[in-house]
């Protein structure tokens, strides 16, 4: 999303987890025997559509020279796009589909001192990372 140039995005249900709470959750089962035989999923509970991540996106990083998409693709085009283009016709069936979010609450009590980093800081994380690295750089 921040290197463009992708005009817009599809409304696809995105379910994430940052990568420093699942750190800290394997971190955190190491230490804590009675963790031992459970299995543990990781959600951060805060999942959103894709639309809603380039606007979270977009609004820090556009006046930065970013291409952050503006706009939603509409289902139709992303159908037609899906007669010529796999990755259209890949997400042609999740488009609009909301998938369950998983209950965290077991992972958050015993492991992660109820504290688990939100979707927003997660991607206002991961987006100043490729930033500093130079993995994106603005246009």
């Amino acid at each position: 999303l921040l290197w463009g140039p992708t005009p817009a995005t599809p409304r696809i249900w995105i379910v994430a987890v940052d990568v420093r709470d699942v750190a800290m959750a394997h971190v955190s089962a190491l230490e804590k025997p009675e963790s031992i035989g459970k299995r543990y999923i990781l959600d951060n509970g805060d999942s959103m559509w894709m639309p809603e991540i380039a606007g979270i996106l977009g609004a820090k990083y556009r006046q930065q020279g970013f291409p952050v998409p503006k706009h939603t693709a509409p289902y139709f085009l992303v159908a037609l796009l899906s007669l010529w283009d796999k990755e259209a016709r890949t997400l042609k069936g999740t488009i609009g589909v909301k998938s369950s979010t998983y209950n965290n609450s077991r992972v958050k009590q015993e492991l992660l001192d109820n504290k688990m980093y939100s979707m927003k800081d997660t991607l206002i994380a991961m987006a100043d990372s490729l930033i500093e690295k130079k993995i994106v750089v603005p246009k």
